[in-house]
């Protein structure tokens, strides 16, 4: 797929900030991503999109939006940056691969690794004060 498009959403779950729902059928067990790609439009008729986007109809406006399903999903830009958000970091890059989540795996950036936490020390309360 290529063109110009003013959305990505690569999904593997149905809600994300605030309660938008892009893709009503996307669903964390599956392992695959539902990527809803929204072409480039006028801010106006984008700002009509927002309501459907955001209650998981992409499907009442087919010539702005389309839904794709795929284990693994590469966006490249060859103009200015991707900017990519997720759990509300935000990194800019002209390439981004995701992968379908496996098994007890969460989907986040390379970059965006937990960090582990040393248990904090027991707390010790003498028996008698």
């Amino acid at each position: 797929l290529s063109g110009d498009f003013v959305l990505a959403a690569v999904c593997n779950g149905r809600y994300y900030g605030g309660g938008f729902m892009p893709v009503a059928e996307a669903r964390m067990d599956d392992g695959v991503l539902n990527t809803l790609v929204v072409r480039k439009v006028s801010r106006p008729t984008f700002l009509q999109f927002v309501k459907h986007y955001a209650n998981g109809e992409y499907y009442r406006l087919p010539r702005y939006a389309k839904c794709y399903t795929a284990r693994e999903i590469t966006i490249e830009s060859h103009g200015a940056p991707i900017v990519t958000c997720l759990d509300g970091e935000s990194v800019h890059n002209q390439r981004v691969f995701f992968h379908g989540p496996r098994q007890g795996e969460l989907l986040r950036p390379r970059r965006l690794r937990p960090q582990r936490h040393r248990p904090s020390p027991a707390l010790r309360i003498p028996s008698r004060l």
